[in-house]
């Protein structure tokens, strides 16, 4: 069933099956983190719904966004939502996969590339979800590896990648990054409360660049008794 999200932000509004993987804070984080600039030409990678490539195109003004999604119910989404938001003159949706993208003349031509992939290996624990959802939260069709090297691909040399993953998989997410050409430059990591241990990363990398990382100060997204921090609701753009 299709449900329809005030974004609450430049009044944008955002379809969602909810039979589907639906998006969460990761992908609003990701949004606020990447470092997109007016004029840039971008991809947005495992585009889902679309919210990331939605968000950035309307805080940053890219000239373009090129919005990546492998299974074809979500792209088909993702374009109604760039549609009902009067996007299409800035971002196109392709169903493709992303493994196979960045090749020929695409090589090169992003100034920026964002991208929230599936985050858990394949180990039988969603063996009662449906295959679709699977796919968008299991690394079956694209893992941490294919979504950094289809970036690299893709970006001209000084380009930047913006990323949201687990933290614990820190280590392979600079590993994959210098394999593939990128030096990480920024790292964010996200902790629920500041009593408790962080659960994601946000990570931004540049291709070709010179060795040097920046630890940013670490998120946390809720107080003591549950409500937002102040930072989190700037990122969300609420009033405060």
């Amino acid at each position: 069933m299709l449900r329809l999200d005030d974004l609450q932000y430049k009044g944008l509004k955002i379809f969602q099956d909810t039979e589907e993987f639906c998006f969460g804070t990761d992908s609003v984080l990701l949004a606020g983190f990447a470092s997109v600039r007016r004029g840039d030409r971008i991809a947005d990678l495992c585009s889902g719904t679309g919210l990331v490539a939605l968000l950035v195109t309307a805080r940053c003004e890219p000239y373009s966004c090129l919005a990546a999604e492998l299974q074809p119910h979500m792209a088909e989404l993702c374009a109604k939502n760039v549609a009902y938001n009067a996007m299409e003159d800035i971002i196109t949706v392709r169903c493709a996969d992303i493994r196979k993208m960045g090749f020929g003349a695409e090589a090169g031509s992003m100034d920026a590339v964002v991208c929230n992939p599936p985050y858990m290996k394949p180990d039988g624990s969603l063996a009662g979800e449906k295959q679709s959802v699977r796919i968008a939260r299991q690394e079956i069709e694209c893992t941490l590896e294919d979504a950094v090297s289809a970036a690299a691909r893709l970006l001209r040399f000084g380009g930047r990648f913006a990323m949201v993953h687990q933290c614990e998989r820190i280590a392979d997410i600079i590993a994959a990054m210098r394999a593939s050409g990128m030096e990480p430059k920024r790292l964010r990591l996200v902790q629920p409360r500041a009593d408790k241990p962080p659960r994601m990363i946000l990570a931004e990398g540049v291709r070709g660049g010179r060795p040097g990382a920046v630890w940013e100060p670490t998120l946390v997204l809720n107080t003591q008794d549950g409500g937002y921090t102040e930072e989190l609701k700037r990122i969300y753009h609420m009033q405060i």
